[in-house]
């Protein structure tokens, strides 16, 4: 083992991880760099907050076992889905069984049909609504008259086929269009759907639920969009496959978050007036809204350029193998099988020791919360409202959540569970091991906070190494003034 003194290149970041938003997403190349020269071939790896779980799938690419856990039962989902076996022929049957009915679905024609104003059809489909305050001032549409080959209509298979190669164009919104926009609090939605109070937290400010409309969950959503999810999503739930189930339902959440009031058009400068994004790590709503047709990003989430499917496809060869998965909770925390190459769950790390030995460990790197700069489980709050309806394992328990949070939790409550946290992993790891932990706030308070843990905890610094991001970090999103693009490395022992 030879020490690394220096700072690494990112790399760009392959498929496998470009499908699933996450905030935070670790550095790959340098991550598994770390891992495969700080832990021995036999050795293990731990990330006790182990995020996007980029630092599991490198740790098998390195040939490694890796215990992976996350309070954020988010974590465990991706680790389930990239790890389950892809079978693209059946994944994009199952694709278009559910574009089909959806896009067959009377109510989905009514409120996302428009009238072509070039071949003046009347089975154009509306891609977008963007909105200022309770105006509709654009749409945008689809035709079949904007495709090179002749076609009689618009159906699933059709979409499948060349949704990503239609021209789309912009357009004011008709009379038609304003007269369905003013009448889409009517809609009936029949299937289950997130009818749910936010839970207490800073995250969802009054000025927040004031411009939504209201303090549920639901409410993050028009009613029109709201009815398309739950038919996708109850579509999802009928599958008998389970990997099957899992790899579509990966496609939904990454549906659900562009399809809020949250997304926003973008700018002019950035030439993009067809898509959308959930730009900040904040939960957020704009005057200016941008009301995406939730079918069709159905389709571009499991299907194309990060994408499930491309995410999925070549998974297991980037990985070098099929990961066996050890699945751990509260009903078998004794288990200690060697058996795994991820052993993972949503496991608090002040109850780790529950879960691994004392000196146990070879190496650990983790990316811990920077106080209550990214709410992490706040912000994965929209996608696990609707994974706990499938398994109650994804249910998020918020009062565990190391964080700092006005509503909930004071500095003082988060030295204390970081100082226990840490001490727990001063326990479990070998006492030849390395610790790296990967930090940066802007306040000295939460600066200050992490250095005393570590040293109360019994480590001793070895090394500061300032590393450069490819991409703007978290830290420099919330605090764009003051903090640099970058990480501190912070190995100890």
């Amino acid at each position: 083992m030879k020490d690394i003194n220096y700072a690494l290149v990112e790399e760009t970041r392959p498929p496998i991880y470009r499908a699933m938003k996450y905030w935070g997403k670790k550095p790959h190349n340098i991550w598994r760099e770390y891992i495969l020269n700080y832990t021995p071939e036999n050795g293990i790896y731990l990330d006790p907050f182990a995020g996007s779980a980029i630092s599991t799938f490198e740790a098998v690419k390195a040939s490694r076992k890796v215990i992976a856990f996350d309070l954020n039962p988010l974590t465990s989902f991706i680790i389930e889905v990239i790890s389950s076996d892809f079978n693209k022929d059946l994944f994009r049957q199952a694709v278009t069984e559910i574009v089909s009915k959806v896009h067959s679905d009377l109510t989905y024609k009514k409120y996302f049909s428009t009238s072509c104003r070039k071949c003046k059809s009347e089975e154009a489909i509306v891609q977008h609504y963007k909105w200022d305050n309770s105006n509709i001032y654009e749409i945008g549409v689809l035709c079949k008259c904007g495709f090179k080959n002749n076609i009689s209509s618009i159906d699933a298979s059709f979409l499948m086929k060349y949704y990503n190669k239609v021209n789309k164009y912009l357009s004011t919104p008709n009379n038609k269009d304003n007269i369905i926009a003013n009448s889409i609090n009517s809609i009936n939605i029949i299937k289950w759907y997130p009818d749910k109070n936010f839970h207490r937290s800073e995250s969802f400010s009054g000025g927040f639920k004031s411009k939504i409309g209201g303090s549920n969950f639901s409410f993050l959503w028009t009613k029109r969009n709201l009815y398309i999810l739950s038919e996708i999503f109850d579509l999802i739930l009928r599958t008998n496959n389970e990997d099957l189930k899992k790899q579509l339902l990966y496609g939904f959440i990454q549906t659900v978050h562009l399809c809020t009031k949250m997304s926003v058009p973008r700018t002019a400068r950035g030439n993009r007036p067809f898509s959308t994004s959930w730009g900040r790590s904040a939960y957020i709503c704009g005057n200016r809204q941008m009301e995406m047709n939730p079918l069709l990003v159905f389709i571009s989430s499991c299907i194309g350029k990060q994408s499930v499917e491309s995410s999925l496809i070549k998974a297991q060869d980037y990985l070098g193998k099929k990961p066996r998965l050890l699945y751990v909770d509260e009903r078998n925390k004794s288990n200690r099988s060697g058996n795994f190459d991820i052993k993972y769950g949503a496991v608090d790390i002040n109850t780790i020791t529950d879960y691994i030995d004392d000196e146990s460990i070879d190496f650990i790197m983790t990316d811990p919360p920077y106080g209550g700069l990214v709410q992490y489980l706040d912000l994965s709050s929209i996608w696990l409202i609707w994974l706990e309806k499938y398994d109650q394992k994804y249910k998020p328990n918020y009062s565990a959540e190391i964080t700092v949070n006005r509503e909930t939790q004071d500095l003082n409550v988060y030295k204390i569970k970081f100082q226990k946290s840490i001490k727990n992993l001063y326990r479990i790891l070998k006492k030849d091991g390395k610790i790296v932990f990967t930090f940066h706030n802007k306040k000295i308070e939460i600066w200050n906070a992490f250095l005393n843990s570590i040293v109360l905890a019994g480590f001793k610094i070895e090394k500061v190494i300032h590393q450069q991001n490819r991409r703007t970090g978290e830290a420099n999103v919330a605090n764009p003034y003051g903090t640099s693009a970058s990480d501190f490395y912070i190995t100890c022992n």
